[in-house]
This record gives structure tokens, C-alpha cells and sequence, in this order.
């Protein structure tokens, strides 16, 4: 493929150097490619369509038909029949940002990222903004810290300069999950109830999801699970990627609470929903926070599969905590492996060894080794020090 440089492709275009690379930032130019030293433009590409601009020149265009926004959260399907379900989609953009969402769950960035692309010139906002948030969210498994926050400004641009306010209504709704999802501090998760008319039932369960989360970051662990067992009864048809993140968090509160066996009966329901699937990426994202579910489940029974579910882990910690906090020097999402961030999680939440031993089926000795294997690790010497360090 022939590529041009930014500032031959503003000639071919007749456009400046600057929006050149607004567009190439936004995304908006598939098959562009990001070098050291600026991007390289394929030679045949289009330039993209000022969406604002166009909507002015023709205000009484015909109205295109609204699609569906997030449709892999928006589908009912029994587990395992993901590929049968999409097919029911009539619309071809919605099936294409459904595979997006399913490979995203399935913990294959790449893979995510390529069909998203592809949905990002729509002409639908609703398919634009569902492209957008799984693209950002690919860009945190790869480590792509610019071009996630590219995209979540995208995201905001895109509802800022919208008529529609159902349009508006699911840019602030991305961008309020995002603030809970990254740990942002004093987030009004009250904010999340004014959009609940605008988004369909599955996506309404995730917006759920995103409270309990907010709830579980406040340490208002019994809520949380309030909140979990609402949303479940509530939820009569099967939505399986909201069922799957409402039980993961109910499974973190219940964990918090020395509620163990609730913890288990929430994090199984979980795996259920997700295993026939393959999305592991959901128990890789809160993996800190399960406090050794994932490892009591599969590190004994399904090694390869915990092997990769902990590749997983490492990639999206260390994209996470470049959004989360990006000038931190505590990388312990670096030194620790998943299974020792597992035990200095248990102990940091101030489980005994022996609760811990018991918890992971272990020996009292081998969680005094791992422990000390950890404190050498991130240069602590006692125990009191370890939540300045998981606690995130």
C-alpha cells in the first residue's frame, strides 16, 4: 500500500495540516498508520465528512433510521448463542459493532479495534458512539493511552455538537461509566438516572452495573449488593455481558463484607454466563478486585486458561493505570504477577494467613513465602503498607 505523509495528504485534500490531524487523531481515517515521527495516510484515502457541516448544509435531508447503541448489550441471547443472535440483527453496521463488543469481551483488542474501525465514519451516531467506546476501550489492552483518550474526547465532542438528545443523552452516559470504570473520585452517580429513557433495557442493566460499581468504590458494600439483586430480579430476559458485570461486582462486595459464599455463588453465576462465550475479559478488568476468585476457580482446574486470562490481566492493568494514574511510581501492576496481587490483595483487606491459606488452598508457609516475595517485590516491609499499593 503507497502511503502519503500528513502534510501531502493536506494538499490532496485541500485542507490544513491541522485537520488533517484532528481527523487522523479522532480515528476518522481507516488504515492510517501512527510512526515515530507522525502518521502515514494511505494514498487512496478519503477525506472524512465534517458530520456538523454537512448537517447544516442540508437540514431537511431525510432523517435516517435510529440503530441500536452498544447492540451486544442491548441483545438477549442464551449463553453460547452469541453468533446465532447477531445474525437476527437486520442492520448491517449493528452486527459489525456487535462482533466488535464480542471479541472485545473475549479479550481480543486487536481484533476489536480493526472492526471498530470500520464503524467509525458512519453516518449513525449511535453506531459512531458504540465504535468509539469499544475502540477506547481496546486501546486500554494494548496500551494505547493517547489514543483512548482521543477517543473518549471524540465521544464528548460528538454528544456536545449533537441535536438529538437521545444522542447526547449516550455520549454522557460513555463518559460517566468511563469516570467509575478509571476510579475517578466524586463521581454523582445520581447523574446516571436522567439517561435511563434514552437507552434500551440491556444497556440500562450496564448503566446498573456502573452504580454498583460507583457504590463499591465508596465502600458501600451492602448497597452494592442491593443494587445487584435488584438489577437481577429485574432482569427477565437474558442480557448476558450486563448479568455477567452486575454478579462480578456483587462477587467483589460480598468478598469485601467476609460474605464468602455469597462472593462464590455471585462469581459463578458469572463464569457461567460468560465461559460458553469465552469473555474472560470482564473477570481480567476486576481481577484485583474478585480478591483470588479467579485464581480459586482456574488456577488448578484450567491452567491454560488461567494463563491466559492472566496475560489479559497484565496487559489491561498496565493500560488502566496509565488513565488512572498516569504519573504513579507504585507499578505493582508490573512487579506483582496476578496471583501474588491476589494474595496482597487478600492480605490488604486484612485477611489472616491462615484465612488465606484456607481461602486459596494453600499452606500457611507458602503464603508467608509469597508474601515476602511480594514485600521484596514493591519494597515494603510490613503488612500495613500493602493497601498504598492494591488498594487502587
Amino acid at each position: 500500500m503507497n502511503y502519503l505523509t500528513v502534510k501531502e495528504t493536506a494538499r490532496r485534500w485541500g485542507v490544513s495540516v491541522r485537520t488533517v490531524n484532528m481527523h487522523l487523531n479522532a480515528g476518522r481515517v481507516p488504515g492510517a498508520v501512527r510512526k515515530e515521527h507522525g502518521w502515514l495516510v494511505p494514498a487512496d484515502a478519503k477525506k472524512p465528512v465534517d458530520r456538523r457541516r454537512r448537517q447544516a448544509e442540508k437540514p431537511n435531508a431525510p432523517v435516517r433510521r435510529k440503530k441500536s447503541f452498544m447492540p451486544i448489550l442491548s441483545m438477549t441471547f442464551a449463553a453460547g448463542s452469541f453468533a446465532e443472535a447477531v445474525e437476527r440483527l437486520e442492520d448491517e453496521e449493528e452486527r459489525l459493532v456487535a462482533w466488535a463488543g464480542h471479541y472485545y469481551f473475549r479479550g481480543e483488542a486487536e481484533k476489536t479495534m480493526e472492526i471498530a474501525m470500520r464503524c467509525l465514519a458512519s453516518d449513525s451516531a449511535e453506531i459512531r458512539l458504540s465504535a468509539r467506546w469499544l475502540h477506547a476501550m481496546a486501546a486500554i489492552g494494548l496500551g494505547d493511552e493517547e489514543k483512548c483518550r482521543a477517543d473518549f474526547a471524540e465521544v464528548a465532542r460528538e454528544g456536545e455538537s449533537a441535536n438529538d438528545e437521545a444522542v447526547r443523552a449516550e455520549s454522557e452516559f460513555i463518559l460517566l461509566v468511563a469516570k467509575i470504570y478509571f476510579h475517578e473520585e466524586n463521581v454523582d452517580i445520581a447523574q446516571l438516572m436522567p439517561h435511563f429513557s434514552h437507552l434500551s433495557k440491556g444497556v440500562r442493566y450496564f448503566a446498573l452495573y456502573g452504580r454498583a460499581h460507583a457504590l463499591y468504590l465508596r465502600k458501600e458494600y451492602h448497597q452494592t449488593i442491593g443494587e445487584v439483586e435488584a438489577a437481577s430480579a429485574l432482569m427477565q430476559q437474558a442480557y448476558p455481558v450486563a448479568a455477567i458485570y452486575l454478579n462480578i461486582v456483587g462477587a467483589m462486595a460480598s468478598n469485601s463484607l467476609a460474605r464468602h459464599e455469597d462472593a462464590q455463588r455471585f462469581f459463578d453465576r458469572a463464569w457461567a454466563l460468560a465461559l460458553p462465550e469465552g469473555y474472560i475479559e470482564p473477570f481480567a478488568e476486576h481481577h484485583g478486585m474478585l480478591q483470588g476468585l479467579v485464581e480459586r476457580k482456574l488456577r488448578g482446574t484450567r491452567p491454560e486458561l488461567y494463563q491466559k486470562l492472566s496475560d489479559l490481566v497484565y496487559r489491561f492493568s498496565r493500560g488502566w493505570m496509565k488513565i488512572h494514574n498516569p504519573t504513579s511510581t507504585l507499578k505493582v501492576t508490573d512487579a506483582l504477577t496476578p496471583y501474588e496481587f491476589s494474595i496482597a490483595m487478600l492480605a490488604a483487606k486484612g485477611r489472616t494467613n491462615k484465612e488465606i491459606a484456607d481461602y486459596m488452598c494453600i499452606s500457611v508457609n507458602s503464603v508467608k513465602t509469597y508474601l515476602a516475595i511480594i514485600y521484596q517485590k514493591i519494597g515494603i516491609t510490613k503488612r500495613s503498607d500493602l493497601e498504598n499499593y492494591v488498594n487502587y
